[in-house]
């Protein structure tokens, strides 16, 4: 049986598994975070950065991702103290500045109490259906097909999530805000059964 560990999450006192993750005892206690990348069939990446919280551990306090952060010892969480709620905000902003059509996006900047962004630029996508890089579509290709067929190259504002392999062909419809130059993303059929529907 896994060793319980005591930890206070805005004052409220819960025992919770050694080594799970912070977010599943936030949760218990009803308390929604915003989540972009996270989904409760997937290992949590913390690449969002949404569900941010303010541990205090042995009098150090620390920004951390809730959803990968294990719990190992006696800590004290504050979901919305007042750097939280500025770091979730600026973030929350930036996705609204670069995905302001987006339905989970415009929920996410919504729950963490923001309704425009000071953030457009070039590099804004007014699609409706446009890839956020969450990321989950690699994580659940990797996880549940056991395959790497799908991937997120690059770094900053020249990441994009793509396939590496020859077999997919690249449609305007498909991918309207991926360059032709990069084949978009393509799950084979034979895949398709093999990966659960992760709901926006």
């Amino acid at each position: 049986m896994a060793a319980k560990i005591e930890i206070t999450i805005d004052g409220n006192a819960v025992s919770v598994e050694k080594d799970s993750f912070l977010l599943k005892a936030i949760e218990n206690l009803g308390i929604k975070l915003p989540t972009l990348c996270n989904h409760k069939d997937l290992t949590p990446a913390g690449v969002c950065r949404l569900c941010v919280c303010e541990v205090d551990v042995r009098g150090k306090k620390k920004l951390v991702t809730s959803c990968n952060y294990p719990v190992r010892e006696n800590i004290t969480v504050q979901t919305a103290s007042d750097t939280v709620v500025r770091h979730r905000k600026v973030v929350a902003e930036m996705y609204l500045g670069r995905w302001p059509n987006v339905p989970i996006i415009q929920k996410m900047a919504k729950m963490s109490g923001v309704t425009e962004s000071r953030f457009q630029s070039d590099l804004t996508d007014e699609n409706l259906k446009a890839c956020v890089l969450c990321g989950r579509c690699v994580r659940g290709c990797r996880e549940f097909a056991q395959e790497k067929s799908l991937i997120l190259p690059a770094r900053g504002s020249n990441v994009m999530s793509v396939c590496r392999f020859p077999w997919w062909i690249p449609t305007v419809s498909d991918a309207p805000h991926v360059p032709m130059s990069v084949p978009p993303v393509r799950v084979r059929s034979s895949m398709i059964s093999m990966i659960p529907k992760i709901p926006r």
